[in-house]
């Protein structure tokens, strides 16, 4: 019994670190179903981190009230386990989660009670700029812009003095972005253009765009259509890109819907309010917030993931090979999806032969590697990275999509 629970408990690890790949290439949907499979697994350890990481991803789905019930269930877990740092952790991702519901005065609670747990801890400090972001963002939300532009400020100084650009870049996005909610167009671009430049130090496609789109709006409520129409001219060309979530497409329509009409391009302007109301209609809309109803990763291949590694390397054969020895169940369903088929393959382990895929599964770890970089037309460093990341080697938080706001927030 106890070799079986070992077993259940590596291969729960392995689900969990699978999600996470999933969660850093911004798959939440498939990084829910991975987490889910996980949680179902019997233990007698639970690993509270899947909760944590669920929370996470419901969040960048728009499933708020979900995503709370998760956070909540990781910080019980970690109670349980008597894991005070950790059940601090959850804390962040509960105000966030508060905030997308439109619950201002929970969020600001955990926020706080984070921030005062934070503030004992001098090695924290970049963090403490998170929650301050965390703040800064939740009182814009609630209209409160006084206290909005101070939480940013003090977040902005922390990123600045510890040199950290990505914290920078989303200090100055968040200012752009609550500056132009009150209407101050001046500092919204303002603190755009000094965001787009560290975006372009970041060199991320999906950075780059959100502060480009920073830039648009202010622009846009400038009435400076010409110089707007350039920047949207620009970003056109990534509509169809895995990273254009439908935030960003309600943004760019909009946008451009006000720039042709600025222009007297009327008909060009219509167009954009058509597909304007196409991603309005998809979108939930949280007190004059707009929230990602349903997250589709546009880059899916038509087989199953693991299918497709089998295919490409060596040890991929060797997997197949056991399975064709009936040590691997193969389930085939076939899904109509507007005229279009798609074959989803899933693949189940016999209970006895889990050990033996969780070892082979190790040395799928090039095969994966090249799978990841081909389907993402990665470099090599961009890949290590990631790997880095997914492995907790580094220090960096994945970056999320924010479904309030527009713009992107770092877990």
């Amino acid at each position: 019994m106890e070799a079986k629970l070992t077993i259940i408990k590596q291969w729960k690890f392995s689900l969990n670190q699978k999600g996470k790949v999933h969660m850093a290439f911004r798959e939440f949907g498939e990084a829910v179903k991975v987490f889910e499979a996980a949680i179902k697994l019997p233990s007698s350890n639970k690993n509270c981190e899947i909760f944590n990481n669920l929370g996470v991803c419901k969040f960048n789905l728009g499933k708020g009230y979900e995503s709370i019930q998760a956070c909540l269930q990781a910080k019980k877990c970690y109670e349980e386990s008597k894991e005070v740092a950790k059940v601090n952790s959850t804390l962040y991702m509960l105000g966030w989660s508060h905030a997308y519901v439109g619950e201002y005065d929970k969020a600001s609670y955990y926020f706080l009670k984070q921030l005062e747990i934070l503030k004992k801890d001098t090695a924290q400090v970049l963090n403490r700029g998170k929650v301050y972001r965390g703040l800064g963002i939740n009182a814009s939300m609630k209209g409160d812009f006084k206290s909005s532009i101070n939480y940013l400020n003090q977040a902005l100084n922390i990123s600045n003095s510890k040199k950290d650009i990505v914290g920078t870049f989303e200090n100055l996005s968040a200012l752009s972005s609550s500056y132009a909610q009150m209407k101050d167009f001046d500092n919204a671009f303002k603190y755009s253009e000094k965001g787009l430049i560290e975006a372009n130090k970041i060199n991320d496609e999906a950075v780059i765009l959100e502060a480009k789109i920073n830039a648009i709006t202010a622009l846009v409520g400038l009435k400076k259509f010409d110089k707007a129409s350039t920047f949207i001219t620009e970003i056109a060309k990534d509509t169809a890109k895995y990273y254009f979530v439908p935030t960003f497409k309600v943004q760019y329509y909009q946008n451009n819907s006000l720039i042709q009409e600025g222009l007297g391009n009327y008909k060009d302007a219509l167009h954009s309010q058509k597909r304007l109301k196409q991603y309005n209609d998809s979108i939930i809309s949280v007190n004059n917030t707009i929230g990602i109803s349903q997250l589709k990763d546009q880059y899916n291949f038509e087989k199953d993931q693991n299918t497709i590694l089998a295919q490409k390397t060596e040890l991929g054969k060797q997997a197949i090979k056991l399975k064709n020895n009936t040590i691997l169940t193969i389930i085939i369903s076939s899904v109509a999806i507007i005229c279009l088929v798609i074959f989803a393959f899933s693949i189940y382990l016999k209970r006895e032969k889990r050990k033996q895929l969780d070892l082979l599964s190790l040395k799928f770890k090039d095969g994966f590697n090249e799978y990841l970089k081909t389907k993402y037309d990665l470099t090599q460093q961009q890949l290590e990275l990631w790997l880095k990341i997914v492995e907790g080697v580094e220090e960096v938080q994945i970056a999320m999509f924010r479904n309030v706001g527009g713009h992107f927030l770092t877990a």
